[in-house]
């Protein structure tokens, strides 16, 4: 899409038109070139203020799909070339099949009001699938899942996309920091991740370069379907969720400690999805089938801060907020003492506080009524007290289970 050669570029009107159904976006300016140069640079950054315009770009996310003519020169007053727009605005129909925001020329405040109002309506995916070959890649940090995130809620039709340095940084919930070992570096660590294991690349095919991730750089990427929308092997997490654990860790970053981040909190979640194991519904409600097969995932806290990179006691703080949010629920088996006297931390059970099945008309995910997390946990319990591993906690347990029933009948 480039400017017409032999037109003079100064005051005007311009009309911006999409190749694919012929629809238009009609503007004036008294510096047009300069105008263009800051309609491309927004659609790249995913904040022009026409959101009609933005949700064209973003179903194919190339510029190329557009055409940009200047219609007419004006020389004269602002109030003339305001007239002379509203006249194309007019002609072209731009407001009702085009994408004007505003049926008038002269109340550009109306438009700013009218596409605040109506980008709040805009719908997000209900959820994201976390690649597990992702959530084990323990090399390359804690905001890996955000970043993930990023480019889920960021996919066109095509499996096109776009990044800039500081929107995407700032869109996963941090301040850009350019300081060596600072914010844009963990980032751009996962970025070089991404792009070697075939995650996203250039949609020009050009080589990715860490001096390519700069604020002042917007990139065009296409992704991998495969990694974007796994069939297997993934974690599943819910948009809601995102939102919860963004909204608690804002609130309680003081009281936090200062290396536990809503991404941490987030990539905790992930593992853990990624490993509860899940009974098919055909046989859900079969007692044989719960008692053999709860939906739990268990292990040890030092196990799991090695699966994720991140130390153990942030792990088990990253649990303890999931709990609170009431996404999780955890039971801890006793400790036990093995034959030589020495004592030993058995594993923690984790299972969904709630569950989500697909419903088979609208496809989305509907809420289960017949879960009951705590029938999990119960028979999750006896399964971690029956391996061969945990023979000697095994003992251990039912005496706790038989404590806890001789409590609640008021015996000591």
């Amino acid at each position: 899409m480039r400017l017409k050669e032999e037109t003079k570029i100064s005051r005007g009107v311009y009309k911006i038109e999409n190749l694919q159904n012929k629809m238009v976006y009609i503007g004036s300016s008294g510096n047009i070139e300069k105008r263009w140069e800051k309609h491309k640079t927004d659609l790249l950054q995913n904040k022009h203020h026409s959101y009609k315009l933005q949700e064209a770009f973003n179903e194919y996310m190339d510029l190329n799909n557009f055409k940009f003519e200047v219609v007419e020169l004006v020389d004269n007053t602002k109030l003339h070339l305001l007239k002379r727009e509203q006249f194309y605005i007019d002609k072209y129909n731009a407001f009702t099949d085009g994408y004007n925001c505003c049926e008038y020329s002269i109340n550009p405040k109306y438009v700013k009001f009218n596409v605040k109002k109506l980008r709040n309506k805009k719908t997000t995916c209900k959820y994201i699938k976390v690649p597990r070959e992702l959530i084990y890649a323990n090399t390359i940090g804690d905001k890996r899942i955000s970043c993930f995130s990023y480019f889920v809620f960021h996919t066109c039709l095509n499996m096109r996309s776009f990044y800039n340095c500081n929107y995407l940084i700032e869109w996963c919930g941090f301040k850009p920091k350019r300081n060596k070992g600072a914010m844009n570096d963990k980032f751009k660590q996962v970025f070089t991740w991404f792009y070697d294991n075939g995650l996203i690349h250039n949609y020009d095919d050009s080589n990715y370069s860490e001096k390519d991730f700069t604020e002042k750089n917007t990139v065009i990427v296409d992704l991998n379907r495969d990694w974007i929308f796994p069939e297997k092997q993934f974690g599943m997490v819910f948009d809601f969720e995102i939102d919860l654990i963004k909204e608690y860790s804002e609130k309680n970053r003081l009281q936090l400690d200062k290396r536990i981040t809503h991404a941490t909190v987030l990539l905790v979640l992930a593992y853990i999805r990624c490993n509860i194991r899940y009974r098919a519904m055909e046989c859900y409600e079969l007692v044989y089938e719960i008692k053999k097969a709860p939906e739990i995932f268990y292990k040890k806290y030092n196990e799991i801060a090695i699966d994720l990179g991140v130390p153990e006691r942030i792990c088990s703080k990253c649990v303890d907020i999931l709990c609170d949010l009431q996404i999780l629920e955890m039971a801890a088996m006793p400790r036990f003492k093995d034959d030589d006297g020495n004592w030993h931390t058995d594993s923690t059970i984790f299972a969904n506080k709630y569950k989500y099945v697909q419903d088979n008309k609208t496809k989305e995910p509907v809420l289960y009524e017949g879960y009951d997390v705590k029938r999990e946990i119960k028979y999750g319990k006896k399964i971690v007290a029956s391996k061969s591993f945990t023979k000697v906690s095994k003992k251990n347990y039912e005496n706790m289970e038989e404590t806890k029933i001789n409590e609640s009948n008021g015996k000591i």
